[in-house]
Parts: C-alpha cells; sequence; structure tokens
C-alpha cells in the first residue's frame, strides 16, 4: 500500500473512535485527485460525523473530504449540515445523493472498482455453461433484514430452499434488531400485513437455526459468518477474511446457472447503491435475478451493463409496492428453477451474450466515478 503524503491526512471514524491511516486503502486512486490535500474522513453515515470531536484533529483547518467507503446512509448529509461544514467533497456510494452549496458530491462505486481491482476472480472459462448443474441457484444473504427473510421463507414455501445455495447470517445490523428467529418471524408477519402472503410463514424456529452457519456466533458479525453450512466444506476461510470483494464462488458457480441478489437495501425509498451481492456474479459471468430498490435494474444499465430482459421478465423492477416486487421476483426464481433440460441449454444459449458483456464491462473498467447527469 502506499503511504499518505504529508498533506493528505486521513482518518476513520467508526462506533466513535478515531483511527489513524497511515496507509491508503487499496480503492483510493481513483478519487485521490479529488480528495489531494483535504482533511479526510472514512466513515459509514452521519451517526459516525457527529460520534466524536473529530474537527480538532484538522490543525491546519484544510477543506473537509468525507468518504463513505462502504455502506451509503443518507444521514450523511444532514450530519455535515449540523457541523456547518463548507466547501466539503462527498465521496459516496450512495446514487441518489445530490450537490449543496456546501457539499460537492461524487458518486464513487466502490464495490464495482473493487471487483475490477481483484482481477484473479476474472477467468472467461468459469463462466456457467454447463447443464448439469447440482443446484440451481446461488443466494448469499449476510445479516438478517426483514426483506431477506421474506425472500427466503418465500423460496421455502414454494419448495426452492433446497434448490440453491443459501447462505443467511443469525443478526443484523440495522437500527432494528433481530436477534432470534421469533422476532424474526413477527417482523416478516407485520410486513406481510395479513395479505395472502402469510402463508409463507414457517411455524418451527428450526427452520432458521439450520441456516444460519454458526449459532454460537450470537449476532456477532465476523467474516467466517458470511458462509453457509450449505457450502462451508467447499472453502478455505482464509479467502473471505480478506473481505467480501475478494473471496470466490468459483465453487457455487461451477454448481450452479444463476444467482439471486438480495441488496442490502431493498425497500422503495431505501438508498439506491450496489454492493459487492450485484457485482460478484459479474465478475463470473453468472446470470442474476436482483432484488433491489425499485428501478435497480435501470441504474444498473446506466452503468454500462445489460440485464437478462426477455429471457427473465424484469417488469418486476418498476413495481414501487415492495412486497409485491418481492412476489414477482420469487416467480421468476420458480420459473428459472422449473426449466426443464432443453429449456435450460437455451436459457443458458440466449443470456451468455448478456453475462459476457457484463464480465467484460466490470473487467474494463477505468472509471468508477459517476456524475449527477450520467445516471439520473
Amino acid at each position: 500500500m502506499t503511504k499518505c503524503t504529508e498533506m493528505t491526512q486521513i482518518i476513520r471514524i467508526h462506533a466513535g473512535s478515531i483511527y489513524h491511516l497511515d496507509t491508503e486503502p487499496p480503492w483510493w486512486g481513483p478519487i485521490k485527485h479529488l480528495v489531494k490535500d483535504k482533511f479526510c474522513i472514512l466513515c459509514y453515515g452521519g451517526k459516525d460525523l457527529t460520534s466524536c470531536n473529530w474537527q480538532e484533529l484538522n490543525f491546519h483547518n484544510k477543506d473537509i473530504a468525507v468518504i463513505q467507503y462502504s455502506e451509503a446512509f443518507e444521514d450523511i448529509m444532514f450530519a455535515i449540515e449540523d457541523w456547518n461544514l463548507k466547501n466539503v467533497t462527498l465521496i459516496t456510494n450512495n446514487l441518489g445523493l445530490r450537490s449543496t452549496e456546501s457539499v460537492s458530491v461524487h458518486r464513487f462505486m466502490w464495490f464495482e472498482y473493487m471487483h475490477t481491482y481483484h482481477q484473479e476472480n476474472f477467468v472467461l472459462e468459469q463462466m456457467c455453461h454447463n447443464e448439469a448443474v447440482e443446484k440451481k441457484f446461488i443466494s448469499l444473504n449476510g445479516r438478517w433484514t426483514v426483506p431477506r427473510l421474506f425472500m427466503i421463507f418465500g423460496l421455502k414455501y414454494r419448495n426452492l430452499l433446497d434448490k440453491g445455495f443459501v447462505s443467511l447470517l443469525p443478526a443484523s445490523w440495522k437500527p432494528t434488531k433481530i436477534i432470534n428467529w421469533r422476532d424474526s418471524i413477527k417482523a416478516v408477519i407485520d410486513f406481510v400485513q395479513n395479505s395472502s402472503e402469510s402463508v409463507v410463514i414457517p411455524n418451527d424456529g428450526k427452520f432458521l437455526e439450520n441456516l444460519v452457519v454458526d449459532r454460537n456466533m450470537k449476532g456477532k458479525d465476523t467474516a467466517p459468518n458470511i458462509m453457509s453450512n450449505v457450502w462451508l466444506k467447499d472453502r478455505n476461510i482464509s479467502e473471505v477474511l480478506d473481505g467480501p470483494c475478494h473471496f470466490t464462488l468459483q465453487p457455487m458457480i461451477n454448481r450452479s446457472f444463476f444467482t439471486v441478489i438480495n441488496e442490502t437495501y431493498t425497500c422503495n425509498g431505501d438508498p439506491m447503491f450496489f454492493t459487492e451481492k450485484t457485482f460478484k456474479p459479474m465478475q463470473y459471468g453468472h446470470p442474476f435475478v436482483l432484488c433491489g430498490v425499485p428501478g435497480a435494474l435501470a441504474k444498473l444499465r446506466k452503468l454500462g451493463y445489460k440485464t437478462f430482459h426477455p429471457f427473465i421478465d424484469e417488469s418486476y423492477d418498476l413495481e414501487v409496492d415492495d412486497l409485491t416486487r418481492y412476489v414477482k421476483i420469487l416467480e421468476q426464481i420458480k420459473i428459472l428453477c422449473e426449466l426443464d433440460n432443453i429449456q435450460l441449454k437455451t436459457f443458458l444459449s440466449n443470456v451468455r451474450p448478456i453475462a459476457e458483456h457484463n464480465y467484460m464491462t466490470l473487467r474494463d473498467k477505468t472509471n468508477w466515478i459517476y456524475n449527477e447527469r450520467t445516471l439520473d
């Protein structure tokens, strides 16, 4: 890694603590020209920015650059206003934030860059063209959220869960924590609100307990917990410790033919941004169904990627009602899982040019910063 220059000071704020960075992060290159000679703050959102007195460290009263390097919480703009900061450069994953008189917003696709950066995963021969797959799909879900739980319940109710490599963590970092299966089921019950989808709610908590990796983790956010016991035996955990952008999915890519992406944010009104969950299947040329906020697929197309209509009915992307959108996505997953061998061969032949385009677009990217005119 490159050492920080004397003119650029970088601190990271997390959980109320300040950490001084002596070296530049591996993703620093694309934004370096935007933050040169500034006092740089790495954080997730406004809560971090207001959690401690970092201003006393800005000895030379430099202009501020705030970098949201992973998350994209929208409260960052309110925190900047609360501090009455001026001439702020904001580097963010959030594709919905706009510049103001005091804040110059630069949309940096951090996860997109990191997947281009890890070139070792770009091996064309890994792209799925084999119809003889062990499972139909991959769905790595990370921490519990209500939408992800609903999608998993929906898969189970439709007898699709066993057709995929599925993972789930035993806790959520969201403000409304889901700490056990009873709370999780209640949260999903509240979400479906006596709709016809209430039938998906399981009546046995053992279902969730058996799905998560390590029930002794007690909700701790640890890298090994990314893994599902469905496929943990195939993996070298040390590869996971380098972060979600680095570890390989090749064992499952070779044994499935599409990915179900349950993004970090999937509700109407949530921030629009994409994580490793979206770019990881592109890295392998894997077709995907994307459960994200309304318009997520349209936004990907503005980034230069292609999606899979008409071979997958992507009208769900236009649906603004969350529950209806999730059900439409489940319907597409069911259709794909029920393809016979001849239909599957035709499907893979049809989507391969799209998957190859996404693979090469991500691999060959040279710019990961997007202005408002490009994406709005």
